[in-house]
């Protein structure tokens, strides 16, 4: 039994260990006011749910490639690309869609691991929100 206490305690302790090498940090530093403010995602993820088809988004080698929904008229917005694991890879840019109805990103600097991608988007009046996770393999 002491051998088996023993081992649970090197285990606990090791766990603690590892616990304060990972880095942690804030997503957003303003996520009071974003909370606020979710009542607006929630109404434009609603709006993105009733369209037909939404943004896909695929990796590529050399980037992200986004393919919009024709809808026909101008979309506007912006692209976040969040890593919560480190606030020095996360990403904003303007939407800027080609006649294909598509965006290239080129995307050198990213490393292998969790992204969150979030699109606040625009057509015409209409306000869209579309979010989903992207993993990078290598």
């Amino acid at each position: 039994m002491v051998i088996g206490f023993m081992g649970f305690v090197v285990l606990i302790l090791f766990m603690v260990y590892r616990s304060y090498q990972l880095k942690n940090e804030l997503v957003s530093e303003d996520y009071y006011a974003q909370e606020i403010a979710f009542q607006d995602v929630i109404d434009k993820k609603t709006n993105a749910s009733k369209l037909k088809e939404n943004i896909i988004w695929e990796k590529t080698d050399n980037g992200l490639l986004f393919r919009y929904p024709d809808l026909g008229t101008e979309i506007k917005g912006e692209i976040y690309i969040f890593r919560p694991s480190d606030k020095s890879l996360d990403a904003h840019f303007e939407i800027s869609v080609n006649k294909d109805h598509q965006q290239f990103i080129e995307m050198k600097n990213m490393t292998k691991g969790k992204y969150i991608i979030k699109i606040d988007w625009t057509v015409g009046e209409i306000e869209f929100f579309t979010e989903g996770l992207l993993f990078m393999i290598k």
